[in-house]
């Protein structure tokens, strides 16, 4: 009753504050629309009329509106930017990730309505597909024993006495602390923050609650229900297999199988139960240590001559978590002495579970879900991995000769991410018999390959496919190919990165787009806010992987930013790159993805000795000693080359952090001194390399200049211009013969003439640049005028430089006609 009382309250708070009140833009008010109203009567009023009286009235109303308008729009964005800068300056991250939110006034894709019951028989076929029990004996669930919970196992190999101790308050408040802010109920509409504001208030109900429910072994059916969200992955919209369903869970259920799966994960880790090569879903694990060891083993057979080869089979499974066998899955438990309340309380979870559809804030009616792991569940992935881990033992018994990695760890067949699997093998049998006991694997455990998107890769060092290369499944021809995204990496047949990083920056470059549309609604390009944008949503899509493929410079992933820093000062794309990011006072992205591979080295050497990755890096230090080339040899020439070559021969510092932080600091200063060798030296960057000696981002990239006069402004510092000197530098033109057009002076018409020494134009200098510079010329009285950071100065300059160019382009046209009739 209590949970009815919350639920209702809820709802009704969710729906008062979920109302619509307007599609107006947020700086459009109740003055406005007054305002609005007064225009339109006066143009009717116009139009019945017809008088100059009434036409003026109506025109003088118009014009109130419109600058109205501007000023409420632009007095918005510009509360808007200050707030943004506050709480950057304040590290309030949520504060700003709503306003950023707020400002892009994100809202969800409307799902199509398609025919009536489409959506409800789709996710019905999905998650209750037809199961066919084969011969395998699995008679187990016939007996007393999987029926009766309280039966204990008599020879338990594993001690599983503390999975199944009372519930304590220390597991409660630890998994309603773990739960995140902001994620969305299921039926119930009670939030987790609820339980959290309320956790003292609600403890000795929750304790005895969750020990109920536990020691009786009933989960109850409330608990049971989820609510699935249809969420559009790509293809067509109205296709319903192009979308994947997000499950909307009770709260309340989360925080109870929550406790259980702490509990089964620290036992199945303790136990050792889930293998090695499984590394989904893992607290220490990531999707980077599996794209080394892969690597690894890539570079362990490449490197040894031009005739090493390497076989990959990368397998795509079907709807592998909504597909497996419950009674399977519990045998599977009972099999590794899962019993007690604990296999009672699973059984319950799974015994009767229902779902209903939200389509655009309607719900279908109600289905039950007999196949597959619990969509949206905490527990799923770890009930997943004990289901798969049997792929692992099955391709220990008879499926070719294993990879050898060292005498420390046992050699390998596969790898595992969640449902990512890959085979390997030496020779083409070896991979042709682990794809035939993968088969038989899917037969006995309900599992479906997806040949389609199954690909074998051959990585050699070049040549083509022999006529024996070739590798079925159930009968068909699996497909060759020369490259695949694995975790979201590209591994060429060759292992070279620049497909990899090319793909990386395509990916980044939307994510780009979405912050100049930000950018746009505030009305101006603020370099600051701009670059947290871009470190907080582009930078980690372009530094993905670069554990792996970070220890050369790649061109690719810094052309984004190369190209968001011209947008940014408003330049073209065929302007110095080094001279835009010095304007924005940005490194080059190689000074953050170039550290992550050492930062991966040195927590390589801290890694338990049965850790794959550990034992790879391990193999592929011993190759490096023998000559090979490798990921070893490239990290050991990187920390020599940059002077720390003492941490490569101890094999590891004392402190981590501090050492990645001397480390940085060290690429930052080499990246710096480059950009200056190569600014002073290059003959488009000889006025920048007088105007900026220090890294920083330039004020008025900061300021409300108008798009225009930044324009003005930023092409003039970066050489971009059409003054005779950086014409006649395009043209070939001797640089004496470089001269000012418009005057009769007969000097080379440079920075330094167009903007302090023209007599063409004395006035407009006298009326917008500082009283220093009306007078006595001087290379300092320039570079002092173009590293002044007073925003009266630099607006008043770009002010001159526009209306220069403009009388400029004028008189030069007008001189060319005269120049034409003579």
């Amino acid at each position: 009753m209590l949970m009815g009382k919350i639920g209702t309250s809820s709802g009704m708070c969710a729906r008062a504050g979920g109302e619509q009140r307007s599609i107006d833009k947020p700086w459009y008010n109740d003055e406005l629309r007054t305002l609005k109203r007064h225009k339109e009567q006066l143009l009717k009023e116009f139009r019945r009329e017809n008088t100059s009286d009434t036409l003026n009235d109506y025109l003088e109303s118009k014009r109130l509106y419109q600058h109205a308008c501007a000023y409420n729009k632009n007095h918005y964005q510009e509360q808007l930017k200050e707030d943004l800068m506050n709480l950057c300056k304040n590290n309030n991250s949520n504060g700003f990730w709503q306003k950023i939110k707020g400002c892009l006034s994100w809202k969800r894709p409307h799902i199509p309505d398609l025919e009536e019951n489409t959506w409800l028989s789709y996710f019905k076929d999905l998650l209750n597909p037809a199961v066919e029990f084969d011969d395998l004996d699995f008679s187990v669930y016939s007996t007393t024993y999987v029926r009766d919970h309280n039966l204990d196992c008599q020879k338990c190999e594993y001690d599983t006495s503390q999975l199944n101790v009372p519930i304590t308050v220390t597991e409660i408040k630890d998994a309603i602390k773990k739960m995140k802010n902001g994620k969305a109920s299921g039926e119930d509409m009670i939030p987790l923050e609820f339980y959290k504001v309320g956790i003292d208030k609600l403890m000795p109900v929750l304790l005895k609650l969750f020990n109920t429910v536990f020691f009786s072994g009933t989960f109850p059916e409330s608990w049971t229900s989820s609510i699935i969200l249809p969420l559009h992955k790509k293809g067509d919209r109205n296709n319903p297999g192009n979308y994947r369903g997000i499950s909307l869970l009770n709260s309340i259920s989360k925080i109870f199988v929550s406790i259980l799966k702490t509990r089964l994960t620290l036992w199945s880790d303790e136990q050792s139960l889930i293998v090695e090569e499984q590394a989904g879903f893992r607290e220490g694990y990531s999707t980077i240590d599996n794209m080394f060891i892969l690597n690894a083993l890539i570079q362990k057979y490449l490197s040894k001559s031009k005739c090493g080869i390497f076989y990959c089979a990368f397998i795509d499974f079907r709807k592998a978590f909504d597909c497996i066998n419950r009674c399977k899955l519990f045998y599977l438990l009972i099999k590794n002495d899962i019993h007690g309340p604990m296999i009672a309380t699973l059984q319950s979870i799974y015994h009767i579970i229902t779902a209903k559809i939200r389509i655009n804030g309607n719900l279908s009616t109600p289905f039950t879900c007999n196949s597959g792991v619990r969509q949206g569940c905490i527990l799923s992935p770890w009930l997943f991995g004990m289901y798969i881990n049997e792929l692992i033992e099955m391709l220990k018994t008879d499926s070719g000769h294993e990879i050898f990695i060292n005498n420390s760890i046992n050699d390998i067949f596969a790898l595992l991410f969640a449902d990512d699997l890959t085979l390997f093998a030496e020779t083409v049998g070896d991979l042709q018999k682990r794809l035939n006991m993968l088969d038989k694997y899917c037969l006995k455990w309900n599992m479906s390959m997806n040949v389609d998107k199954s690909n074998v890769v051959v990585f050699k060092n070049g040549g083509g496919l022999s006529h024996i290369e070739k590798w079925y499944y159930r009968g068909i021809q699996m497909k060759t190919v020369n490259h695949y995204k694995y975790l979201g990496i590209m591994f060429t047949s060759r292992l070279k990165w620049s497909s990899c990083c090319k793909t990386l920056a395509l990916h980044a470059s939307k994510s780009l787009n979405t912050i100049k549309h930000c950018m746009l609604k505030l009305g101006n390009r603020n370099c600051t806010l701009a670059f947290k944008l871009f470190d907080a949503m582009v930078a980690p899509i372009l530094y993905y992987g670069s554990e792996i493929w970070g220890l050369s410079f790649q061109p690719e992933i810094e052309s984004v930013q190369n190209s968001f820093c011209k947008w940014l000062t408003c330049t073209g794309q065929k302007t110095t790159n080094a001279i835009t990011r010095a304007g924005c006072g940005r490194y080059e992205l190689s000074v953050n993805y170039m550290c992550r591979p050492i930062k991966y080295f040195l927590k390589l050497k801290q890694m338990e000795n049965h850790r794959l990755p550990r034992q790879c890096y391990e193999m592929l230090y011993n190759l490096d000693l023998l000559g090979r080339t490798n990921w070893c040899s490239d990290v050991k020439l990187m920390l020599y080359r940059l002077g720390f070559g003492y941490v490569w021969n101890t094999q590891g510092v004392g402190d981590t952090k501090h050492f990645m932080s001397v480390f940085k600091m060290r690429l930052q200063d080499i990246n710096f001194q480059d950009r200056h060798t190569f600014i002073n030296q290059s003959s488009i960057c000889e006025f920048y390399s007088d105007i900026k000696t220090e890294l920083f981002c330039e004020p008025y990239l900061n300021s409300n200049l108008s798009h225009v006069l930044k324009f003005a402004l930023a092409n003039l510092r970066c050489s971009t211009h059409t003054l005779s000197i950086e014409m006649g530098r395009r043209s070939n033109t001797p640089r004496d013969q470089r001269l000012c057009n418009i005057c009769n002076m007969h000097k080379m018409e440079n920075e330094f003439h167009f903007i302090l020494v023209c007599p063409v134009l004395r006035d407009l200098r006298l009326n917008f640049l500082p009283v220093y510079c009306h007078n006595n010329p001087s290379e300092y009285k320039l570079r002092k005028l173009f590293q002044c950071k007073s925003e009266f100065v630099y607006k008043n300059l770009a002010i001159y430089i526009k209306l220069a160019l403009d009388v400029r382009k004028v008189l030069n046209k007008l001189y060319s006609i005269l120049y034409s009739l003579t």
